[in-house]
Formats: C-alpha cells, sequence, structure tokens
C-alpha cells in the first residue's frame, strides 16, 4: 500500500475472531491481557505484559517486552521475533504468541 500520511492510529483485528480494537493518537502503547483486558486478549498464551507498539517516523513498530510465548511479525510467510523493534507493515499480520492480527495503519 502507498503511504498516505502519518498514521493517527492502528487498527488490530483478530484473524481468528474478527474481534478489533483501535488505538488512536498514541506515540507508543504496550499491549497484554493486564494492559488491554481479557476481554481483548482472552488467551492466556498472551502474557499480561506482551509487547510495546510505537510510532517512530510515520509507522509503527513493535518489540517484545519479555513475553513468555513471544512476538512475531510475518515477512514472506516466515515468523520475524520481535526481540528488538520490527517494523509493521499496513495490512501485514501481527502475532501475539501464536494469535494473528491483521494490522491496519489509521490515517
Amino acid at each position: 500500500m502507498e503511504k498516505i500520511a502519518t498514521p493517527i492510529g492502528i487498527r488490530l483485528t483478530n484473524k481468528v475472531t474478527n474481534r478489533y480494537f483501535e488505538l488512536k493518537f498514541f506515540n507508543a502503547a504496550h499491549f497484554g491481557r493486564e494492559k488491554m483486558g481479557k476481554s481483548i486478549f482472552n488467551d492466556n498464551s498472551i502474557s499480561r505484559n506482551h509487547c510495546m507498539i510505537k510510532l517512530i517516523k510515520d509507522d509503527y513498530w513493535v518489540v517484545d517486552v519479555g513475553s513468555t510465548y513471544g512476538t512475531f511479525v510475518e515477512v514472506d510467510g516466515e515468523d520475524i521475533a520481535c526481540t528488538s523493534l520490527v517494523q509493521l507493515q499496513n495490512g501485514g499480520t501481527l502475532k501475539l504468541a501464536t494469535i494473528p492480527f491483521l494490522v491496519e495503519y489509521i490515517y
């Protein structure tokens, strides 16, 4: 997808349940059962404090913050572990443990 402008937020859609949530107007946000609540992340494989998503120069980046089962970005069909900052692609897949989420930038 062609970049339009600086995104104002991000939408993550669970690819299994089709449930989604949006976060707007943030520079950095922590994700996990403790931070987002069990209504969003109701799978125990997702840690209480799982990962952080950060806006850097018009793109969102993700890093695992010590989760039990890891944070991954799918690139060319392979899971890349987010042990350091990894760029999220608009339309790409973010996995918290084994749970896949569609990543959509909000403009």
